[in-house]
């Protein structure tokens, strides 16, 4: 097995003759292992911060863990939804599905970093909000001073 900081990476036969299998992983592979029954390969992406399995025998590629690129800055759960979100250092705001883990969106504010984010649960928001319309809500503030809501189904 062969990895490549372009995000390659390629199974090849023992003797490095044949070319097995070749999967772009769109991210630089900082490390990647077979299982010990060399069913799986787990693949260890840096800067992005993913990990994948490539699956040898169903040819699947999954990303199974995502993360932020920096420092998490907040974090809030919002009930009704059952949903985190994040916001970072990395300037994004990421979703996450909250028994699962897995990541619903991400959203780059390249200009401005969000830095605190509060989700609604039981009339959080304040007043003139009614709390049929905000059950799955989120406000994000940014260092700018903006305040942005996120509707989060």
């Amino acid at each position: 097995m062969t990895a490549a900081r372009n995000g390659v990476l390629r199974l090849w036969s023992t003797d490095f003759e044949n070319l097995k299998s070749e999967v772009n992983t769109g991210n630089e592979i900082t490390h990647c292992d077979v299982n010990i029954d060399s069913t799986q390969i787990c693949v260890l992406s840096g800067p992005s911060g993913t990990i994948s399995v490539l699956d040898l025998e169903s040819s699947s590629y999954n990303v199974v863990l995502r993360s932020h690129m920096d420092n998490i800055n907040d974090i809030a759960y919002n009930q009704m939804s059952g949903k985190l979100v994040t916001v970072g250092e990395d300037y994004c705001v990421k979703v996450w599905h909250a028994e699962t883990m897995e990541q619903v969106n991400e959203f780059i504010s390249e200009n401005d970093k969000p830095i605190r984010v509060v989700a609604q649960n039981q009339g959080l928001l304040g007043e003139g909000i009614k709390s049929e319309d905000s059950d799955c809500l989120a406000a994000i503030g940014f260092k700018s001073g903006f305040i942005r809501i996120l509707d989060l189904e």
